[in-house]
């Protein structure tokens, strides 16, 4: 029998108060911060040692941001083997559920009901399993078994429910009609091996629109997430991101200046923005673009994907190592996998008229404007095989030599009765608003066709509204002409005559590749650059049709010039001419 001295327990009792404390703080970290969670959780879950990295910590910010309500709908585009499954489906369900219960955080404690989403009903529940195993690990179980406590009556790969109410269901999207839950989240919808035809996305877009969207517990306090990478420019990434009211994280694999990725985080109130931070400097402010397009390939995740050798065997010096898993990736992934997959800016095979790197991007406020014209597009139906009502809003502006340029102010496209395109396509004419919104000022009637809502200071207003001359344009022409005749801006009809649309585009190329075409860093913007990219092997080509026909017209009429031709302009002016002589003597 050992006999201790009562120096040797006192000892040993303060190692255990001591211990007892380490593990209260452990625990109160863990609850705090979801990235501490997750370091502590990895090895309970994962065989392999876990890196960090800048990306692991933006996903674990913006699921915290998710869990405290500070967004709604949470979108995000990453590479494969970037970490996400085991962040957003295993480890982020577990840490949710030890969170104490506050009626004020409904998204935060046990009784949350959670609905997890994949492109099959076996991948999803393969990782409810491993969500599983980590709650029941004694690393878990020792800081919050009497927290969470999974009810032995319900307790399979399918759902299994916690004795406070919450749940975890895990199924494929069509599995999920008559099923729910207050936070909804759906990884890979997609396979990435899947055929890219067109009708494989359409097909995932009619489940999430009718099926997976409808399955949300409560629409005031729920909250959806998506994490993918990008499949194509018609994927369930595109889709949403449409819809305009999406927060979306995009981390392509290397960083490209123009795609900066900046998102808000924070309460109302209280908000600040979230940067990629390799567009920053070391203060973690974002930098001018100059300064940005200098660090144009750096990778994302250089602490764990890297390489030690080049193809011929030679060694790769350590400070490039993760660039040439990039190279190296990129070559056995071919362009098409790595533009839409690493890069998440996904390209149609055979598609690329215009290069979309050509976009210059537009900082800041806009600049005076010249000539602003409104390019429309007409559909001819509803029906989901129909392309959109479309529309694109263009201004020219002087640069900083003086030669003209064209910058893309707006675009939208929508499946719709005429009357609320009739009304959307007068409101872009006067940088109006068919909604209330906060900046408004006064609401104006337009016979016919209802309210829209004033600016208080609107950024443009029409000089020419384009309509092609064929299919529904001539009767939109027509009504846009009897409403608002022609006393605020000339409402033209193009003729696009025998060209085809390939052709049409390709007399513009020019503009793009001389640099005078500019777009802003948004959504909209992007789903624009990327669908004119893609064309002409894309499934709709509404958004392109409006393109090449602004600039065309633009083009005609020698509003915008290529770079050669305004240089030879200049030079001209400057040349010498003499007087002519007169015929006869006066």
């Amino acid at each position: 029998m050992l006999i201790l001295s009562r120096g040797e327990i006192a000892a040993r009792a303060r190692a255990e108060l001591e211990r007892r404390r380490r593990e209260e703080d452990t625990k109160q970290a863990c609850e705090e911060s979801f990235h501490t969670f997750l370091r502590h959780a990895w090895k309970q879950f994962e065989g392999v040692p876990f890196v960090d990295g800048w990306h692991v910590q933006a996903i674990c910010e913006h699921l915290e941001a998710l869990a405290f309500g500070e967004i709604g709908n949470l979108l995000i585009n990453v590479p494969p083997r970037s970490a996400k499954t085991s962040i957003c489906v295993i480890a982020f369900n577990a840490w949710v559920w030890c969170q104490p219960f506050d009626a004020a955080l409904p998204r935060l404690g046990p009784q949350v009901r959670f609905l997890f989403g994949a492109y099959s009903s076996r991948k999803a529940q393969q990782d409810a399993i491993t969500c599983r195993r980590l709650i029941d690990r004694p690393w878990y179980r020792g800081f919050w078994g009497e927290r969470v406590r999974i009810t032995p009556d319900r307790d399979n790969a399918e759902e299994y429910d916690t004795t406070a109410g919450g749940a975890r269901i895990s199924v494929g999207i069509p599995e999920s009609l008559g099923k729910g839950g207050l936070i909804r989240i759906l990884d890979d919808p997609q396979k990435s091996d899947e055929p890219d035809a067109a009708d494989s996305g359409e097909k995932k877009i009619r489940e999430y629109d009718e099926v997976w969207s409808t399955r949300g517990n409560d629409p005031m306090q729920g909250a959806e997430m998506i994490v993918m990478q990008r499949l194509g420019v018609s994927d369930l990434s595109g889709h949403v991101l449409q819809k305009g009211n999406w927060t979306h994280l995009c981390i392509p694999a290397e960083y490209e200046a123009a795609r900066h990725c900046v998102t808000v985080l924070g309460l109302p109130g209280e908000e600040y923005e979230w940067h990629d931070p390799r567009g920053c400097d070391e203060e973690g402010e974002p930098l001018p673009l100059p300064e940005r397009e200098q660090r144009n390939g750096e990778p994302f995740w250089p602490e764990r994907l890297r390489v030690a050798k080049y193809p011929n065997g030679e060694p790769v010096p350590e400070d490039d190592q993760a660039r040439e898993w990039c190279r190296q990736k990129a070559a056995d992934v071919g362009r098409h996998a790595w533009a839409g997959q690493f890069q998440q800016r996904p390209s149609a095979r055979g598609g690329s008229i215009i290069d979309p790197a050509w976009w210059r991007l537009w900082e800041g406020d806009y600049p005076p404007l010249g000539t602003v014209i409104v390019s429309y597009d007409g559909a001819t139906g509803l029906k989901q095989i129909n392309d959109y009502s479309a529309c694109t809003v263009w201004g020219t502006f002087a640069g900083p030599n003086g030669r003209p340029q064209v910058l893309m102010l707006d675009a939208w496209r929508m499946r719709a009765p005429f009357h609320e395109v009739l009304k959307r396509l007068i409101a872009s004419c006067m940088d109006a608003r068919v909604e209330r919104h906060p900046d408004e000022q006064t609401r104006r009637l337009i016979p016919g066709i209802g309210e829209i809502s004033i600016k208080a200071a609107p950024r443009w207003e029409a000089d020419y509204l384009l309509i092609e001359n064929k299919g529904p344009g001539g009767h939109v022409a027509q009504e846009v002409v009897r409403l608002m005749g022609n006393r605020r801006w000339n409402t033209v009809l193009v003729d696009p005559g025998s060209s085809d649309k390939v052709a049409r585009l390709q007399r513009v190329e020019h503009l793009f590749e001389n640099g005078a075409v500019f777009a802003p860093e948004t959504a909209w913007a992007q789903a624009v650059i990327e669908e004119v990219a893609d064309f002409p092997k894309v499934r709709h080509d509404d958004y392109t049709d409006t393109v090449s026909q602004a600039l065309g017209w633009l083009r005609g009429r020698s509003v915008v010039v290529t770079r050669e031709e305004f240089d030879s302009e200049q030079e001209d002016a400057l040349l010498f001419r003499r007087e002519p002589e007169p015929l006869y003597d006066v």
